[in-house]
């Protein structure tokens, strides 16, 4: 038995993706961002009306009653190897094999479209605090993630938003997963309206963090395929 894991990105095609296996006849929808275990090291403990989610080793069991593959549409960026390493060993124990989906987009674009839907608009001056947290918020988790995924799983599927939306991507995932191919609807869905040329003072005052333009450099040295424009991210260097 498979599980697939998709852990993000956020705004790059989740939604899409639920959708997609939500509607295939070989696959267990349990779900949305269900947050049974966050993208730290907390596991935390529900209330015992949450079910299967009470607790953690209950979600395990839960999916191992099923029969049939299913996966947690959870945004996983950012997380630990503990808990990738949580989620391989506690399926595991049940002989349910981890298939992890990381779909990436251009940090930029992501960013602005995380602040939009969080009713950001275009007025960027914010208290100290408030600033600290968002700019945590949208600089770009890809490098932490992807190391922690090559160190925990054999077999990671890789893929950008800018061209994701393809039936061959889809088939290579359901053959990860062991489940016939799918026919898909190729239409981005849930991913805002805010694909437009993002205004600059969003860009330097969140977007070009450190931590951000390492990632972007790490993806292009990782990736050959990474469709962004490395420009963007270099021309905000400092130069020696």
């Amino acid at each position: 038995m498979q599980f697939l894991l998709n852990v993000g990105a956020e705004k790059s095609g989740t939604t899409w993706l639920h959708n997609y296996f939500k509607e295939h006849p070989q696959f267990h929808d349990i779900g949305k961002e269900l947050n049974a275990i966050q993208r730290d090291d907390l596991v935390p403990s529900f209330a015992p009306d949450f079910g299967y989610r009470a607790c953690i080793s209950a979600y395990f069991s839960h999916i191992s009653k099923l029969n049939k593959t299913t996966g947690d549409f959870t945004h996983y960026e950012g997380s630990t190897e503990n808990v990738y390493r949580l989620l391989k060993s506690g399926l595991g124990q049940y002989d349910i094999d981890v298939v992890p989906v990381y779909i990436m987009r251009d940090p930029i674009k992501r960013a602005w479209s995380a602040w939009n839907m969080l009713a950001g608009g275009y007025d960027f001056d914010m208290p100290p605090p408030a600033f600290q947290l968002t700019v945590n918020y949208l600089q770009c988790k890809y490098k932490e993630t992807i190391e922690a995924l090559d160190n925990v799983f054999s077999n990671p599927l890789y893929f950008f938003y800018e061209d994701f939306f393809r039936q061959e991507h889809v088939d290579l995932i359901c053959n990860e997963l062991e489940i016939p191919n799918h026919p898909v609807n190729n239409t981005p869905i849930n991913k805002g309206s805010y694909d437009s040329e993002v205004p600059e003072d969003f860009v330097t005052k969140f977007c070009m963090t450190s931590k951000t333009r390492d990632a972007v450099h790490f993806v292009f040295e990782r990736f050959s395929n990474a469709p962004w424009n490395i420009e963007d991210y270099t021309k905000f260097e400092v130069k020696a």
